[in-house]
This record gives structure tokens, C-alpha cells and sequence, in this order.
């Protein structure tokens, strides 16, 4: 029997077919861009190794958009589900919202992004890649304009939960999916309203914004101080992520380059002590080993060291240790990248942050630093951490990230070097710096040169104190991730994921972990986070939680753990979160 074809069906066919010419021309020309970054400049790399990271990038780059378009359609349809049911359960609310640690008065930031259209860098990009790293575009953006009204709402519905936290906090940070002063992202009205909003709390002291170098200009920056109190300062945040023009152009995709980010400088000095730049520099992006991620982000700072002191602008250079998030080029990597490129990704050590510390120390780089929190980025996969050789968190994994993270507030090498001392003896350090080639590293010299500043901080009462407290959270982890009674509960749970909803299983897993911290004390307030299964084999329970000490007012910490499940009968490995937000 004979098929008809209609006119309408060979319209059809040849439309469909034009599409898919058109799609792979754009996908050859935009790889062909990719190609003709190998004459970018690099201060890190040789000629050998960018022309074999170009050839890397190039062969994922088909994968990694097919990836994207997967992901971002998937997002979209579940948006579109929920926003039919009801367009105020999702307008209403921001994509996220936090509280982490950093440098104030308080030693914490309320963070929020807002649920709006998203970031005009990747909306207008072909096939939605954006920078190579992000995964805010997926997890943030709505595809959908939303009204003043619902953008205002969304702000006091999350700061109406920061507040409840009993959690004071000095600074607003606005961790949004693109830029703060694209006008097409966030109308004038409201950055106008916002800012009016923030001047009426009095204890916000310091307010933070996302922006794309091009979006910055002397007049936007005026109108922002204007509808600012005075007593408010302004941090305005760009993703320079490398000084390397080719790390930043072929490894992270950012789209601009140095002389770009050099104008929105121009733009910003000329306000003084009211204005200061926030760099972030992203750490170990895809394609850099662990030991080139280290001397590019060395090399950054000495960069915004020098820019800063010749264009008499204040910078701060906040590391943004490289994570792992869902519909991302790492997450292609990380997942498939021993078929893509012939080995996996693989998230950096934090042994690694602290040896970009202490060789800052070293080189007599002066310039403020801060670390980025492993909960910046929405949907993570797999964070930077210390990890055993089974996949399972290194039992001192809490201790050095925390320590970090307190760096945020104090500052102090020696102090950071005291609150992680007793760490050395673990393996997991020897282990690392083999891993990197070295026989002695910047920690080894900056722990001999400060032995005695380091002594005189393990002295003091509040180290002391400090000390005391963070034992009881190691032993309560020690509880979950090692004992038999973790290993079973962990079992179950991964047999019962089939058959439970998100927030049955979130209230189970908060359920088991706060009985295990309360048996260490009695005073902890526990909340779960996210629950995670890993993809490797035996199968891993990981999950973030805050940890609160009532008897302490305003203690806030973030802690990581996981749980080894073994193999589970029926359970297929897969990657990706259980998510709660």
C-alpha cells in the first residue's frame, strides 16, 4: 500500500529538515568560534596544552549543548506544570534563598535569587550554554517576565524566612541568574522599590549585586547610590572567573574579555569608599588540572592586585571552588567525561583552597579575599571537598571547609592554620600533594614561618571555645557516616526511594540525623537541607544540613556528610538531587 504525501506533509518534512540543516551549521560555526579562541593569550598555559584543551572543548561541545537543551526542557516543563496549577505558588517565591557566613559586623549574609526571565548572555546564545560553568540559568530563570509586584513579594517572602532563622545578618547579597542593572532583567522601578526597601533595615549595612561587565556604567551606578542610604555601602560582583584570557574565553566561555572587565573598573573607582568590587574567580574549571587551577587563580589575584592599586578601586577576590551542578559542562564531564574526553572530571581538593591562601601569603599578595560556600550554586551534584578513595567524605572534610569559611570573617592565616592542626597527621594531606607532584608545598612553609602565631591562636578563648564546639559536630558525624547504624538506616532509605515523595524523605533523613547530633547534644537544632544518591558504586547517601547551637546565639554552620549504602538490590545508580527548595 502506497503512502500519500501531501503538500502540507512535505512542507512539514523539508521545514523540519531545513531546522535541523540550519542547527548543525550554527553548532559548526559556533565550535569554529570555539577553534579560532586557541590565539587568545594565556599567562598559565603552553601552546601544546591550549591547542589540546581547544581539541577537548570542541569534541564535548555537540554533547554538552544536546545536554543543556535536555535539561533546560526538562526544567521548563516541570515550570510550566506548577505554574499551571498556580502561577502565585511559583511567581511568589525566589529560586532560592540562604544564609552563609562572611566578612561583617554579624559574620552573615542573607542571600537570595529571584525567580525572573534569567540571564541575557545565555538566553541569546543558540543553544542556551551560556558560561560553560553556571548552572543558575537552569535553576533560576522562569522563562517568564515576572511583575513587579511578584518580583517585591518574592523578596519579603524570603526574607520573611531569614529573619525566622534568629540568625542576625548585615549584608544582602543578590546571587541572581545574570545582571542586576540589565535593564531588561531587573526594571529600574524595581532596583528602585528594592533599594527603598532595603533602606528601611537599618541593621543592612552592605548590600551586594551581580553584573556582567557591559551593564555597568557611571550613570547606572549614580541612579544605585542615589536610591541607596548613605550609610549603606554598595558591592557590585562580576565574574571575571580568570585573568587568563584564554582559560576565561575557551574553559569557562565567559563571553567578554579583560579589557572589559578593565572598563566596568573605570566606571566603578570614581566612587570611592562607597563602591567596591567583588572579582570571583572560579577554581579548577573544565579542562585544568588541580595544579593549573591553583597558579591561574595565584595569578588572578596578583592580577586584581595590581588593577586595584593602579586604578585606586577597592577589589575583593572571592574564590568560587568549582562545584559540580546539574546540566553544566562539569556535569557532562564529571558523569561522562571517561567517553567524552577519556577521563572524568574531577571536583578539587580543599586542601587545594588552602594552598592558594598560603601562597598568596607567600607572594606578599595584598588584596582581601573571601571563599565561596558550596550552597552559592542551586543544584549541585557534586561539591570540592575531602574525599576518601570510596567516594565517602574524609571524617576531617567539616573541619577544614568550615575553617575556611571562618576565614571569611576573620581573615587570619595563622588562625586558619590553627583551627585545622590537627588535620596534618590524616593521610588525606600526603595523598593531595602527591596528587599535585609536590614534595613541599606553600601550606608546609606558611605552618613553619607562623608556628608561633599559630600557637598563640590555638591559645586563645574563643579558638578554645570554638574548638569544643566543633568536636561535638565530628562526633556526631562520625556517628552518621560510620557506624552500623548509619549503614543500615542509609540502606533503607535508598530502597525506599521509589516509593516516597521529596518531603517524606527529607523528614525521615532529618528525623535519623538529629537523633544522632542530639546524642552527642542535647542543645543542636538540625535541618536537612537536600538528600543526594551519587552515580559511583557503592552508592552514597550524601546530605547537606545546618547545624545550630541554641546555647550560642547566632552560631550558624553549614555541614556536608554522607553515608555509604553499599549495593542496593533494585536501585539503579544515578546522579542528581532529591531536591527541597
Amino acid at each position: 500500500m502506497k503512502t500519500m504525501v501531501t503538500s502540507r506533509s512535505v512542507d512539514r518534512q523539508s521545514g523540519e529538515q531545513r531546522r535541523r540543516v540550519h542547527a548543525d551549521a550554527s553548532l559548526e560555526s559556533q565550535i569554529q568560534k570555539l577553534r579560532d579562541r586557541e590565539s587568545l593569550p594565556s599567562d598559565t598555559l603552553t601552546d601544546e596544552r591550549k591547542k589540546e584543551i581547544v581539541e577537548l572543548a570542541c569534541a564535548v561541545y555537540p554533547s554538552v549543548a544536546a545536554l543543556r537543551q535536555r535539561h533546560l526542557e526538562s526544567r521548563q516543563r516541570d515550570f510550566a506544570r506548577t505554574l499551571a496549577e498556580s502561577r502565585e505558588a511559583v511567581m511568589n517565591h525566589a529560586a532560592w534563598s540562604s544564609m552563609l557566613s562572611v566578612d561583617s559586623a554579624t559574620g552573615h549574609r542573607f542571600v537570595i535569587g529571584f525567580r525572573n526571565v534569567g540571564c541575557a548572555y545565555w538566553r541569546q546564545d543558540p543553544f542556551h550554554l551560556g558560561c560553560f560553568n553556571c548552572g543558575y540559568c537552569s535553576g533560576v530563570a522562569a522563562q517568564l517576565q515576572p511583575t513587579l509586584h511578584e518580583l517585591e513579594t518574592q523578596f519579603e517572602n524570603a526574607l520573611r524566612q531569614a529573619i525566622e532563622t534568629n540568625v542576625d545578618f548585615d549584608v544582602v547579597e543578590f546571587l541572581n541568574d545574570g545582571s542586576f542593572f540589565n535593564d531588561e532583567e531587573f526594571a529600574p522601578a524595581f532596583r528602585q522599590r528594592l533599594f527603598h526597601r532595603l533602606n528601611s533595615l537599618p541593621y543592612v549595612t552592605r548590600v551586594l549585586v551581580e553584573t556582567r561587565p557591559e551593564y555597568v556604567t557611571r550613570e547606572c551606578i549614580s541612579q544605585v547610590l542615589s536610591e541607596l542610604a548613605p550609610g549603606k555601602k554598595l558591592e557590585v560582583a562580576i565574574g571575571l572567573e580568570s585573568a587568563d584570557e584564554f582559560i576565561r574565553g575557551v574553559c569557562i566561555r565567559k563571553g567578554f574579555d579583560r579589557a572589559d572587565f578593565e572598563e566596568a573598573i573605570r566606571c566603578l573607582s570614581p566612587f570611592g569608599d562607597r563602591v567596591q568590587v567583588v572579582a570571583y574567580s572560579l577554581v579548577k574549571p573544565a579542562f585544568l588540572s588541580e595544579m593549573e587551577a591553583v597558579e591561574d587563580a595565584v595569578h588572578t589575584a596578583q592580577y586584581l592586585a595590581g588593577l586595584s592599586a593602579q586604578s585606586k578601586c577597592r577589589i575583593v577576590l572571592k574564590l568560587e571552588p568549582a562545584v559540580v551542578a546539574e546540566g553544566t559542562l562539569l556535569d557532562l564531564l564529571y558523569f561522562h567525561g571517561q567517553d567524552a574526553v577519556g577521563h572524568p572530571y574531577s571536583v578539587m581538593s580543599y586542601w587545594s583552597v588552602l594552598e592558594i591562601l598560603c601562597r598568596l601569603r607567600q607572594k606578599d599578595i595584598r588584596l582581601p579575599v573571601r571563599i565561596g560556600a558550596r550552597e552559592d550554586m542551586d543544584i549541585v551534584q557534586k561539591v570540592p571537598a575531602l574525599y576518601n578513595a570510596d567516594g565517602m567524605f574524609n571524617k576531617w572534610d567539616f573541619v577544614l571547609y568550615e575553617a575556611v569559611q571562618h576565614f571569611n570573617i576573620h581573615r587570619a592565616l595563622p588562625r586558619l592554620l590553627a583551627e585545622v592542626d590537627e588535620m596534618f597527621s590524616d593521610t588525606s594531606f600526603d595523598i593531595w600533594k602527591k596528587h599535585l607532584g609536590l614534595t613541599s608545598s606553600a601550606i608546609d612553609d606558611c605552618r613553619a614561618r607562623l608556628a608561633p602565631e599559630i600557637v598563640q591562636a590555638k591559645q586563645g578563648s574563643d579558638e578554645r571555645s570554638r574548638s569544643v564546639f566543633l568536636g561535638k559536630i565530628f562526633a556526631a558525624l562520625n556517628r552518621i557516616e560510620y557506624s552500623e547504624k548509619g549503614r543500615r538506616y542509609a540502606r533503607t532509605l535508598a530502597r525506599r526511594t521509589r516509593r516516597h515523595g521529596t518531603e517524606e524523605m527529607r523528614a525521615s533523613v532529618e528525623r535519623f540525623v538529629r537523633g544522632e547530633f542530639r546524642r552527642i547534644a542535647k542543645d543542636f537544632w538540625v535541618r536537612v537541607q537536600d538528600v543526594y544518591f551519587e552515580v559511583d558504586e557503592p552508592q552514597l547517601m550524601r546530605v547537606s544540613l545546618q547545624v545550630r547551637d541554641l546555647s550560642v546565639k547566632g552560631s550558624l554552620y553549614s555541614v556536608w556528610t554522607g553515608i555509604p549504602t553499599g549495593r542496593v538490590k533494585g536501585v539503579r545508580p544515578r546522579g542528581g538531587p532529591i531536591r527541597q527548595r
